[in-house]
């Protein structure tokens, strides 16, 4: 059995500072799990490490950028994709310029989320005149890479990317050898780890999540982004895991906030993301739609108000010209020459 040799900053707060870990692990018990916890973190990485979820996720084409992920309806409530990226042609299967939506799914796709993602699919190739691919991140095992579907009558295709048991331990285990060799955790090995709790299935989520704590208290050389990241994600799925287990949560808690430098305490106490529902979204982009549909009128109007004012300095411009010309008939009538 392998002995923990706890990083530098574990040993020191093992000894110092206990006093301060204590209050905030009581700030952490005391919040409440969030139920959207798995959606949240997928996101909030994805946005973060986007290269790094190309490269890890094997998404097709080569990754050009990040996409907005809002998803406008006509006459429907805004929906959200869960990641958007714009790809490049890769020799393989992709032969132009085109977009990949990327969902994270637990459990077996829905027929009301199948038609989500061909709503997704069907906005992004309108909105950017390209290709779409579809493709899903689950911990639900198809046995296969890809599935066609049908929606309205039309036929298309979505894509596996399979957390499975097995690759979950594959690539935890891969990372333990990382840390026992004392490399540096890279932006891939930070987004494996993620990918490794939220697929982690109910039945051995648990284990996953210790094995996980163990290997944040031991690692040494991680930078300052994945380790108050990590603590992050590691504290939403303890509570989420471990709501009806106290000791261990606590114990778990104690272990990670122990492995975090002092210097960096004020960013985890008591700290939560701002995150925002689904529900919550949908208004955010509703208002934002109208709030834009105003300004466009308001400029519309500005403009016709303008068109119109010019209009009647054209019209002032002719009726002087008009006079103009009585005038010099006049003057000719006169015999005066000008």
């Amino acid at each position: 059995m392998r002995i923990l040799k706890y990083n530098k900053n574990y040993r020191h707060n093992s000894h110092h500072n206990i006093k301060k870990i204590k209050n905030i692990i009581e700030k952490i018990m005391a919040e409440d799990a969030d139920p959207q916890t798995l959606d949240f973190l997928f996101r909030f990485n994805t946005r973060n490490y986007p290269i790094s979820v190309h490269k890890v996720l094997e998404l097709p084409g080569e990754f050009k950028n990040i996409e907005d992920t809002a998803v406008f309806i006509f006459d429907e409530p805004a929906k959200q994709a869960d990641h958007v990226e714009k790809i490049m042609p890769d020799g393989k299967m992709v032969k132009r310029e085109s977009v990949s939506t990327v969902e994270q799914q637990t459990g077996k796709l829905s027929p009301s989320k199948v038609n989500d993602i061909y709503i997704y699919c069907l906005y992004y190739t309108i909105h950017h005149k390209r290709p779409c691919y579809a493709i899903v991140v689950t911990d639900y095992d198809y046995g296969k890479d890809y599935e066609d579907y049908e929606v309205d009558g039309f036929s298309f295709r979505i894509y596996f990317r399979t957390f499975n048991r097995e690759k979950i331990y594959e690539m935890l285990n891969r990372l333990k050898r990382k840390d026992y060799n004392n490399e540096e955790l890279s932006n891939e090995d930070y987004f494996r780890l993620i990918c490794c709790l939220i697929f982690a299935k109910k039945e051995f989520a648990k284990d996953i999540i210790e094995e996980i704590v163990k290997l944040f208290a031991t690692i040494e050389k991680i930078s300052y982004n994945h380790q108050i990241n990590l603590h992050l994600a590691l504290k939403m799925m303890i509570k989420f895991r471990f709501g009806d287990d106290l000791n261990k949560k606590e114990e778990l808690l104690i272990m990670i906030t122990k492995s975090v430098h002092e210097s960096q305490y004020e960013k985890i106490n008591g700290y939560e993301v701002e995150q925002k529902s689904l529900e919550e979204l949908k208004k955010d982009f509703a208002q934002q739609k109208i709030e834009l549909e105003t300004k466009l009128e308001n400029i519309k109007n500005k403009n016709i108000q303008q068109e119109n004012e010019l209009k009647n300095i054209k019209n002032k411009n002719i009726q002087q010209e008009n006079e103009i010309k009585k005038l010099k008939k006049t003057l000719k009538n006169n015999g005066i020459k000008i």
